[in-house]
């Protein structure tokens, strides 16, 4: 499992709109977008935390089991 995720700056462009996050690969030209427990997600990646710190911050905010 990996530790962490790094979000490619260089060919990941991202901007949150109104709790929607939209994310263009810049070289595929894929569009990605993300609401809700996504959104968490994606801004606790781009804060640099552990997988382990994301589970443990969206199992702070949300019911259910960790696993």
């Amino acid at each position: 499992m990996l530790d962490s995720f790094k979000v490619n700056r260089e060919k990941i462009a991202q901007e949150i709109i109104d709790g929607e996050v939209i994310i263009v690969n810049l070289d595929q030209g894929y569009y990605y977008s993300l609401l809700g427990i996504g959104t968490e997600i994606w801004q606790n990646i781009e804060q640099g935390l552990s997988v382990n710190q994301i589970i443990e911050d969206i199992w702070q905010h949300y019911e259910g089991d960790k696993e």
